[in-house]
């Protein structure tokens, strides 16, 4: 089962399953992960998982939300290792076991990978 696990100066305070289909990361306790700092949103973003695929979205936030030092405008797909920079936080995404079946990643919407024939009259 894929996790990240959550650092703070490098010092790693919290190891979350990413179990659900979409957890929610932000400063609110009711979010799946609760990183209480005033740098981070309310509901800063949130990670969905597809299948067995995994993305980081930013739920327009204040401060941004980064994969591996780049900020994320809507969506980024996940691989095994990135780290997902949340305010002061780091999130170090890590892939599922060996042996499970991966799908390749999708950095765009299902309906956007169909081919569409327009007709002429």
């Amino acid at each position: 089962m894929a996790k990240v696990i959550v650092q703070i100066g490098g010092k790693a305070v919290d190891e979350v399953p990413l179990d659900k289909k979409i957890t929610v990361i932000g400063r609110e306790s009711k979010c799946d992960i609760y990183l209480k700092n005033p740098s981070v949103s309310r509901e800063h973003a949130k990670i969905i998982k597809h299948g067995s695929v995994f993305f980081v979205e930013d739920i327009k936030s204040t401060n941004g939300t980064f994969v591996n030092g780049a900020m994320v405008n809507w969506r980024s797909g996940l691989n095994n290792n990135d780290k997902i920079g949340v305010g002061k936080y780091t999130l170090v995404f890590k892939e599922t076991e060996k042996g499970e079946k991966k799908e390749p990643k999708k950095l765009m919407p299902e309906f956007m990978d169909e081919t569409i024939r327009v007709k002429k009259k």
